[in-house]
């Protein structure tokens, strides 16, 4: 036991020696005010070599700042449009957030109830967006560059780096048109902030498998992005009519002589 505790110290400066030279130490840098290592998130265009260390004080940001950083050319015109859109998208989660609210209130038990699924499901989504947008200890990088014709979200103009990562959020920007779309920075407002709202739905979890891509229920980005221009009542309209129904609060009509399916 002595043995082993007087070259436990040994032990410990050896091993602190190998791992400096690599890139899973996570050195701090006083005057930087932050950790010093390669990027966890990887690189345009790259695989997020770095997800399976899940060193989390390397995502740390000391600073206590949420930084949005970007990679490429950007105008300083390009990135108010950015951070407008993020300001709008905030406001808009907030006004989604209360109607939720409101509308759980004009429910009866009986619907509450069978709605109660999805609408966690919105509400867990929506507020996971804006604690990313308004995180102090994440980072959103953006980067410029054609989309190459392979990627199958290259029709959105953006994409989302599907490793996702624990540090940064990852999403990459058009800037060269093609015959499915025209560059980001020269779409309508109201068009930009769609697409920006459906990425961020993306990378809300972050990693494969977690983002309910495609999968149809209140989770699927595909699904939730219509949220941008549309309140919940409206959006939900079917999926509410259906649970009134089933709960005998707004039957369909059956034998009623005055209704005639073919008036307009």
């Amino acid at each position: 036991m002595m043995r082993l505790k007087s070259f436990l110290p040994v032990f410990i400066a050896t091993f602190t020696l190998l791992l400096c030279s690599t890139d899973a130490m996570a050195m701090y840098n006083p005057r930087l005010g932050r950790f010093m290592q390669r990027d966890p998130i990887g690189y345009p265009n790259g695989f997020n070599a770095f997800a399976a260390y899940h060193i989390i004080r390397g995502g740390l940001d000391p600073s206590g700042l949420y930084e949005i950083e970007y990679e490429g050319d950007w105008t300083d015109e390009q990135k108010k449009r950015v951070e407008d859109s993020l300001d709008r998208i905030d406001e808009r989660i907030t006004d989604l957030l209360d109607q939720l609210d409101e509308l759980e209130k004009s429910l009866s038990d009986c619907v509450k109830n069978k709605m109660e699924d999805s609408l966690n499901k919105i509400r867990n989504k929506l507020k996971a967006m804006q604690d990313n947008i308004n995180s102090k200890s994440r980072n959103l990088e953006l980067y410029q560059g054609k989309i190459p014709t392979t990627d199958k979200h290259g029709y959105t103009n953006m994409m989302t780096k599907p490793s996702g990562g624990w540090w940064d959020d990852w999403m990459k920007f058009n800037t060269i048109p093609d015959e499915r779309g025209n560059p980001w920075d020269t779409l309508p407002k109201s068009e930009f902030d769609r697409h920006f709202f459906h990425e961020q739905f993306h990378i809300t979890e972050g990693g494969w498998g977690t983002n309910h891509d495609d999968d149809g229920t209140w989770e699927d980005p595909h699904k939730l992005d219509k949220l941008i221009g549309k309140d919940i009542a409206d959006a939900l309209g079917f999926d509410l009519l259906m649970a009134e129904k089933e709960c005998g609060e707004c039957p369909l009509p059956e034998d009623d002589d005055d209704y005639d399916e073919g008036e307009e």
